[in-house]
């Protein structure tokens, strides 16, 4: 993992993960750990090192915060919990979140570029860990798109993330994007329309990945497609 790219990521989040102490960070990560298995609070407290009244009391902590999720069959941990990991420098944080948003195949550094521009995107709108819908993974996507304004690489205007990290991080999104994607011509595109344009909030060519562009702009055959539909 790139440490430049965790300060970067560290840098975006500061603010909007909410305080958390040693206790509560260490019961995140045993039902991370766990996922997608619940885990009552008492079956948390077997594999702490905490006393049974500190486990209850920092899980009800945890479920406020929705970095857990709780039902009748105990609790999970959501994405959020990761992320909360990862900011306090527990890199396993990463492989939660590729896990729980089921990005398995998704390389850390991508993952970690992908969760600055939505850090970017959670500050301009001004929410918060515990606030923000991020717990599916379609949810960044509706945050994101706000954003965008023709093209991805608008981004780095709009947020003021790094061309480099959107590059990194088009992979993610990408895939997030696909279920949504519909296809014109071959070309798989995502579009949010306003009055004056259309904004292209992601797109894959039919030789994704063989065709070599990072970027959806970058490609002639998507921006044909942009072109027609326009």
């Amino acid at each position: 993992m790139s440490l430049p790219l965790l300060l970067l990521f560290k840098e975006y989040w500061r603010g909007l993960i909410p305080p958390l102490t040693q206790t509560m960070l260490g019961l995140a990560k045993i039902y991370a750990e766990a996922y997608p298995q619940p885990l009552r609070p008492y079956e948390a407290y077997l594999k702490s090192p905490y006393q049974l009244s500190t486990v209850y009391k920092a899980t009800k902590s945890l479920h406020r915060k929705r970095l857990i999720l709780c039902g009748r069959d105990g609790c999970v941990a959501s994405v959020k919990a990761s992320i909360a990991l990862l900011y306090h420098d527990d890199l396993e944080g990463a492989t939660y979140a590729k896990y729980i948003w089921e990005l398995n195949h998704v390389d850390e550094d991508s993952l970690l570029a992908y969760l600055v521009v939505l850090g970017a995107a959670l500050k301009k709108l001004g929410f918060s860990l515990t606030e923000a819908y991020i717990c599916p993974r379609e949810g960044p996507l509706l945050y994101i798109q706000v954003f965008i304004r023709g093209w991805y690489s608008s981004l780095s205007k709009t947020l003021g993330v790094p061309n480099h990290v959107l590059r990194l991080a088009y992979k993610v999104h990408m895939e997030i994007a696909e279920p949504y994607m519909s296809s014109i011509d071959g070309v798989r595109v995502l579009l949010r329309k306003d009055k004056l344009s259309v904004n292209v909030v992601a797109a894959k060519c039919p030789r994704q990945p063989t065709c070599g562009h990072e970027l959806p702009e970058e490609c002639p055959l998507v921006r044909e497609a942009i072109r027609r539909l326009s």
